[in-house]
């Protein structure tokens, strides 16, 4: 598969292996999501269905498709749940994803194929989301198995193999993230578009084996809790936010342009560079010549750039509010693949043979300045953890959070329902029900939550002021209603009884 250059390949493999192992962390992420998939993938195992568990109802979710809990079953069913070993679940997606992307580089680039591959293997960002059970990684791993087998598939018309796998690879990475829509719709335009009819009936056959069961599954489960309500919504994080209109959207779209390519992107490609001024000028560069890339292949349309044109799409246009690298990750090997698209072309046309070696360069040795620092700090982690100090690398405000759900685990019930900012948390690593309070300014609808628990964990996060703008109003209208029951170090949080 590998022809002569499988020395360098195993090097290279091993090499991103190493990375990914020294940048790994043992502990939970703190985004929550990644507890939502673990307990989801215990609400399956359980029996219970498709279920956020996690919550007093228990209801039926529909926002995140099963795939990432489908392929955390075995780990879960053999081990529990166990955070380190869920977390080789992701690792090896992301090792799965740097192999796609050295073979798919092989096939666009030919000789000059280790530029783009030795960019994607210093990339600091997705060594790092390699530990996280999150589904970006995943998602990519799928995707980029989807698009070199689609690719194969293509050179080689009479090979029918290749294109099974890529039709299962671009299916499951819809069973993954929902956003792999995208991925789908360009295999069906593109064979539409080469007149491939007859494979479009078979990639719909195979699509549809893990499209019709949970899209019959999501219509028959109640709730709103779905991808279009909160596209539409101008505010998730307020409850009564009305939902956009189109001028709300042509802002979305232009705030997102202007954030992706003056902030996300520079941070992904090139994050040691901080100071705002050569971060914009990067981002501005990078932004040029990835569409110049773009428009380089563009003129023998490819799948993959149907691709990058629907799920760049979606990501100017979801909302703002969310705007992140999580969303750009899944398309970042295809971004480097279109900067050295541009970079070659603009080689060949200035006469500058070195110019691909002198920029791969510089963007290596870039990173290499930003993940030797980041590899240092999560050794240093990681032996303070083996030490004993589960809390090693956390923000302090996280510590104190985590440091009350271990004295809820150790003293609470685990009949007592709990209300808190972050409820996925306290459900795993205690096992008391609990949900967050409704982000609004109705008095009612917050005493009618609050009526629901029997505890109020109240935080003093710094990254988040919810509390203090919805919980704590309410709170102070009747302070007789709650007794504190225990409070951390500074910054304190506070656990209070309801006194009902």
């Amino acid at each position: 598969m590998f022809g002569k250059k499988n020395k360098i390949f195993w090097f290279f493999l091993i090499l991103y292996s190493i990375f990914s192992l020294l940048l790994f962390d043992p502990k939970l992420f703190i985004g929550g999501d990644n507890v939502r998939y673990i307990t989801l993938t215990e609400s399956i195992i359980e029996g219970n269905g498709y279920r956020e568990i996690y919550l007093p109802s228990e209801p039926p979710f529909k926002l995140y498709p099963p795939g990432l809990s489908i392929l955390l079953l075995p780990i879960y069913i053999l081990f529990g749940p166990n955070v380190i070993l869920l977390k080789t679940i992701p690792l090896l997606c992301g090792i799965g994803s740097f192999i796609f992307m050295f073979l798919i580089c092989k096939e666009i680039f030919k000789e000059k194929f280790l530029h783009p591959v030795l960019v994607f293997l210093f990339l600091p960002i997705l060594i790092e989301y390699n530990h996280w059970i999150l589904s970006e990684v995943p998602f990519l791993f799928f995707s980029l198995g989807a698009i070199y087998f689609f690719q194969k598939a293509n050179q080689k018309k009479d090979i029918e193999l290749y294109f099974i796998f890529s039709s299962i690879f671009a299916s499951y990475s819809y069973l993954i993230r929902s956003v792999g829509i995208v991925l789908i719709l360009a295999c069906i335009f593109y064979l539409f578009y080469i007149k491939q009819y007859k494979k479009i009936l078979f990639f719909l056959l195979i699509f549809g084996v893990f499209f019709i069961p949970w899209t019959l599954l999501n219509t028959s489960m109640p709730g709103s809790n779905t991808y279009d309500y909160w596209f539409l919504k101008k505010n998730p994080y307020v409850d009564d936010s009305p939902r956009i209109n189109f001028d709300d959207f042509l802002k979305r779209v232009v705030y997102n342009l202007n954030f992706y390519t003056f902030e996300i992107l520079p941070s992904t490609i090139v994050p040691c560079i901080k100071a705002t001024i050569f971060k914009q000028g990067f981002g501005l560069l990078l932004t040029f010549l990835t569409i110049g890339g773009l428009i380089k292949r563009l003129k023998k349309l490819n799948f993959i750039e149907l691709y990058t044109i629907f799920a760049s799409g979606i990501i100017i246009s979801w909302n703002e509010v969310w705007a992140s690298e999580r969303f750009l990750l899944p398309i970042i090997p295809i971004i480097i693949i279109y900067l050295f698209q541009a970079i070659n072309w603009l080689s060949m046309k200035l006469r500058m043979v070195y110019l691909s070696i002198v920029i791969m360069s510089i963007f290596v040795l870039l990173n290499i300045i930003e993940f030797v620092p980041r590899a240092k700090n999560s050794i240093i982690n990681n032996i303070a953890y083996l030490k004993g100090d589960k809390y090693a690398g956390y923000s302090i405000d996280w510590r104190r959070y985590f440091e009350m759900i271990e004295w809820i685990d150790k003293n609470i019930t685990t009949d007592k329902i709990i209300m808190a900012r972050k409820p996925e948390f306290v459900y795993f690593l205690s096992g008391n029900k609990s949900f967050c309070y409704p982000f609004t300014a109705d008095t009612k609808k917050l005493k009618s939550a609050i009526k629901k628990a029997d505890y109020i964990l109240y935080d003093n996060f710094l990254w988040s002021g919810t509390t203090n703008r919805y919980l704590l109003p309410v709170l102070r209208q009747n302070p007789e209603n709650y007794k504190i029951v225990h409070t951390t170090k500074k910054p304190e949080f506070y656990l209070l009884s309801v006194i009902k």
